[in-house]
């Protein structure tokens, strides 16, 4: 591992000299510790040093650093990155930094102490430090920000960490933290980053009692919401807490420098860290009450919670600011969406979440669980790792049509992900329709759900507006006999709908409203070869409500599986429509009736009003040639009796049940 450099800056009388000393009565062994200073008079005076002109102060700055960085081991030296000077009493400051500094060191720590402690410390040091210039708290102000804004540019610029530690104005404490951000910074490399992740997932891991079914890895910002929470959070600093209005561009300006790389994501990490903690949660805050979830995502995860929390398990990485995300679930789902990332240091079991950590999460669980579905969405390069580890990729749209990302399909090494990639978008023609014609085709969360929860060959319409409120009307109390059946038929209609999108249709000539002679529609395509056939007398006002989507298709009561053997022939598509299908007995009859002993060759569709959930798992699968389709999947497993019978209630005989 390549040696640690590491810099402890800041202006005159910070205290600079006090954490050296601090630092070596810790018996920090593994570094070699010392003074710029000391370096730099190893063959000259201080005195002599400070007569010399700018360019040859440099000269030997170089040298005593080439010396150091020669010497082996791990250092920690103190140094300056500028000087003030005046001008007419105007303050402007001298830059001192060399070239040579960007080359040696790998990390600088700056320490931030109040100005007006400064200012004090100035007072008491104003006869044993005569060398140093008194400065007002006005001009102290000055230099800190000068310094602590162009020395974070420098390093960014040349890939120095730059951590911001601000002072307890406590010597025991200050060691204390600051031996712990030493020590932190010489673990820090993206191996042990890798092995930090991987203990967490272990860790994670442990807590399952079975191998789940499925793992959805989603990414959060523009995933689950619309925003990006950091570039949030770093306006919201620079609108109530910074005199620069450049915070949110120095945030972006690590990326642009160093892609979403281990280095960029732990420099964020350092910049959050850096900021007092006070102001670092009140802006989280912020953040959060204006952040909103789309609330497909949550329909989307809410029932997939409730429904199957052993068989799949969502999991939320995000490579944002770890906090928000966490209240955001915590918000809408409690603890049941596990939550990896990290954003804050010291503390040697974080990490941070770069574009290698996700496609390392990903293929982490495919290793331990290799039996296990890897189901992906992201939206952004970051995400890009994720996405080609995964099983399924999907691309969740944002407001940039997600450019970036898309240049990058271009590379080899992606050119298999956008075969497999769908994606999908959360935004409609009122917001103004953000996505493009192209080449990924798209999807809904409810198609997905569908295909990873239930049979491919079953369309359910639990989630949908429609089917929430007319299964509103046809499971309220109050409702029955004539109502009722209105209410099966409007159902059966609404399911027709789904349905037809599987069949053919034909254009056909009409007399037009408008009073032209003709004009063309459309029809289903032999409609008359169509069977509609009702299971039992709850399923009747529902199947007439199909029949009123095709009313040239024959109409058959069932009784018992002989009746159709007269009719079975004539068509080529068969309807079975049943109000209620619990433990699917009669419907798995008639379909082992049609199917094996017939043998019909046609297409068969099962339209019910509900399923329920665990027979909606398996019918669809004992017959994978037939299409069912539900308004809605059940977890009730009561069946009704009496005057909670559908037929009964359907029919007004609830008193003679």
């Amino acid at each position: 591992m390549a040696d640690k450099n590491i810099g402890i800056y800041s202006i005159n009388a910070a205290g600079k000299t006090n954490i050296l000393k601090g630092l070596k009565e810790n018996h920090l062994t593994n570094f070699n510790i010392c003074e710029g200073s000391e370096v730099i008079t190893r063959n000259i005076t201080l005195e002599n040093f400070k007569k010399l002109d700018t360019e040859n102060k440099s000269k030997i700055r170089r040298e005593a650093l080439k010396w150091l960085k020669d010497s082996p081991g791990n250092k920690i030296v103190t140094g300056h990155f500028s000087f003030p000077s005046f001008i007419n009493k105007e303050i402007s400051f001298e830059k001192v930094w060399t070239d040579f500094d960007g080359n040696f060191y790998t990390d600088i720590i700056y320490i931030d102490v109040p100005p007006s402690e400064i200012y004090i410390r100035q007072k008491a040091d104003a006869f044993s430090r005569s060398d140093r210039p008194f400065l007002e708290l006005e001009h102290i102000k000055k230099w800190l920000e000068y310094e602590k804004k162009e020395l974070e540019l420098e390093c960014i610029n040349l890939g120095i960490k730059f951590y911001i530690f601000k002072s307890l104005l406590d010597k025991n404490s200050d060691h204390e933290i600051l031996l712990q951000i030493i020590e932190n910074i010489s673990k820090q490399t993206e191996k042990n980053n890798a092995t930090n992740i991987e203990i967490s997932i272990k860790k994670f891991g442990s807590t399952l009692s079975i191998e789940p079914k499925c793992f959805i890895l989603i990414d959060g910002d523009r995933t689950l919401c619309e925003n990006d929470t950091g570039i949030m959070f770093w306006k919201l600093y620079e609108k109530y807490y910074s005199s620069s209005n450049s915070c949110n561009n120095d945030f972006k300006a690590i990326f642009k420098n160093h892609g979403h790389s281990y280095f960029a994501f732990l420099q964020v990490a350092y910049k959050y860290s850096g900021l007092d903690s006070r102001i670092y949660n009140n802006i989280c805050t912020k953040v959060i009450k204006e952040t909103k979830l789309y609330p497909q995502f949550l329909n989307f995860l809410k029932i997939i919670l409730s429904s199957h929390s052993q068989e799949i398990i969502p999991i939320v990485i995000v490579s944002g600011i770890v906090e928000i995300w966490h209240n955001l679930l915590y918000q809408h789902f409690g603890n049941k969406i596990p939550l990896f990332g990290g954003n804050l240091f010291p503390n040697d079991e974080e990490y941070v979440m770069d574009v290698k950590s996700k496609g390392h999460c990903a293929k982490l669980l495919k290793s331990i669980y290799p039996k296990s579905k890897i189901i992906a969405f992201g939206d952004s390069e970051v995400d890009l790792e994720m996405l080609a580890e995964a099983d399924e990729s999907y691309l969740v749209v944002d407001y940039t049509n997600n450019r970036a990302l898309r240049q990058r399909f271009t590379e080899q090494k992606y050119m298999d992900l956008k075969k497999k990639l769908k994606k999908i978008s959360f935004f409609n023609v009122t917001n103004g329709d953000k996505t493009e014609n192209d080449e990924i085709p798209i999807t809904t969360l409810d198609e997905i759900r569908y295909n990873l929860v239930y049979p491919s060959n079953l369309y359910e319409y639990t989630s949908s507006h429609a089917s929430r409120i007319i299964a509103t009307f046809s499971r309220h109390k109050e409702t029955s006999g004539i109502n009722l059946c209105n209410v099966h038929e409007n159902i059966g209609y609404f399911m027709a709908s789904k349905v037809i999108e599987k069949f053919e249709i034909i254009s056909k000539s009409i007399n037009h409203v408008q009073g032209c002679t003709v004009t063309n529609g459309f029809a289903l395509e032999n409609e008359e070869k169509i069977g509609i056939i009702v299971m039992m007398r709850a399923g009747d006002s529902m199947a007439k409500g199909v029949w009123k989507f095709m009313p040239k298709a024959s109409y058959i009561h069932h009784r018992d599986n002989k009746d159709i053997d007269k009719y079975i022939n004539h068509f080529e598509k068969l309807i079975l429509v049943d109000s209620v299908i619990n433990e699917g007995k009669t419907m798995r009859s008639i379909l082992n009736y049609i199917v094996g002993d017939y043998k019909f060759r046609g297409k068969i569709f099962v339209i019910t009003g509900v399923i329920q959930d665990v027979t909606a798992r398996k019918l669809p699968r004992e017959f994978p040639e037939v299409s069912f389709y539900a308004l809605r999947v059940s977890k009730n497993k009561y069946k009704g009796i009496g005057d909670t019978d559908t037929g009964h209630r359907l029919y007004n005989t609830t008193l003679v049940s």
